[in-house]
This record gives structure tokens, sequence and C-alpha cells, in this order.
């Protein structure tokens, strides 16, 4: 079984203590099972590996089934999950 995450990467190079890590989505990842707070997980993007501290794992689910509403449009249809994690070093 593959579950899908969005992965949210907190990357704090070049900051000072007092600043805030800049956020950048990096998209959709697969893992065979989702990583717990504090593991590292290496990851490839732009033909680099990076390795993330996950600092936090957030579910969306959506009911089943879906309730009747008028706001369609801005309605979850699918569950998802995100992964945030702070970037610890590249490559």
């Amino acid at each position: 079984m593959v579950i899908k995450a969005q992965v949210l990467a907190l990357n704090g190079f070049g900051k000072g203590r007092d600043e805030d890590p800049d956020e950048e989505v990096w998209g959709e990842f697969e893992f065979e099972v989702l990583p717990k707070i504090g593991e590292d997980i290496c990851l490839m993007r732009d033909d680099a590996e990076y390795v993330l501290a996950v600092k936090k794992i957030q579910h969306y689910p959506v009911p089943n089934p879906l309730p009747a509403t008028e706001w369609t449009s801005v309605q979850r249809k699918k569950p998802f999950t995100r992964l945030i994690g702070e970037v610890r070093w590249m490559e």
C-alpha cells in the first residue's frame, strides 16, 4: 500500500535564530509508511538529495458520504496528508 503526502519544507538556511524559516510546498511524495515525528527522511528534488527532519504530520479527512452543501467549490472531496519537515542537509 502506498501513502501519498504533500511535503511542506521549512528551510532556515541563511536565516538568523529569530527569523522564521522559508516555507515551500515541494509537492506530493509516495511513502510505504508515514515517518514518525523526529525521524529524518531523504527526498530527491531538482536533482539534489535533501534530508528533512519530520516536524508534523497533518491529516485532512473528509466525511463519507459528503454532506450536501451550497459551497461545493470549497468542499474538500478527497482526503490528504501533509508532512511538514525542516531541511537539515542538502547535497
